[in-house]
């Protein structure tokens, strides 16, 4: 089992019943962290968060220079999946 097989299946057990936000934050985190592509892993983390979160009836919102700080901080752990899904 691969990096992001072992994260999925962790993210998971350990969101369920959590509700959007923290299934996005969870998908995110995986992709941001795990690096499963060679380049442009945070920018993919993002779009499948913010995908995820449009088709669940949530919009995102944000200048471009938060996105940036927040998927900097969350690739690097200095935020958990919590906090990025506040």
């Amino acid at each position: 089992m691969g990096p992001l097989a072992k994260k999925e299946a962790r993210m998971i057990v350990s969101t369920h019943g959590g509700g959007a936000r923290v299934f996005a934050a969870a998908y995110t985190a995986c992709l941001s962290q795990n690096h499963g592509f060679v380049d442009g892993h945070k920018r993919a983390a993002f779009v499948t968060g913010a995908v995820f979160l449009g088709v669940n009836g949530y919009r995102v919102e944000a200048k471009q220079a938060e996105v940036i700080a927040a998927m900097l901080s969350l690739a690097e752990n200095v935020i958990g999946e919590a906090g990025y899904s506040q």
